[in-house]
């Protein structure tokens, strides 16, 4: 298991939250307690579309564009 903090590291970010990631995804719907949501833009969709319901489901983190100005959702961007 990796903390919030070691990914922020990784990814040169300041969390602000120390929680241990349970699970990754792509898809909101796999998303879980615990989890890391990367929001990604594809051709059909846009990951950060998705993220209240990501939020709903008791995800800790998400990973979003740089550069986004959307609210957080109580989730650590």
């Amino acid at each position: 298991m990796i903390s919030l903090e070691r990914i922020g590291k990784i990814l040169g970010c300041v969390v602000k939250r120390h929680l241990p990631i349970v699970s990754y995804a792509i898809d909101s719907r796999d998303c879980r307690r615990g989890s890391l949501f990367f929001a990604l833009k594809g051709e059909k969709t846009d990951g950060h579309v998705y993220l209240p319901e990501v939020a709903e489901t008791g995800a800790f983190a998400a990973v979003v564009t740089k550069g986004y100005k959307g609210p957080n959702y109580g989730l650590e961007l």
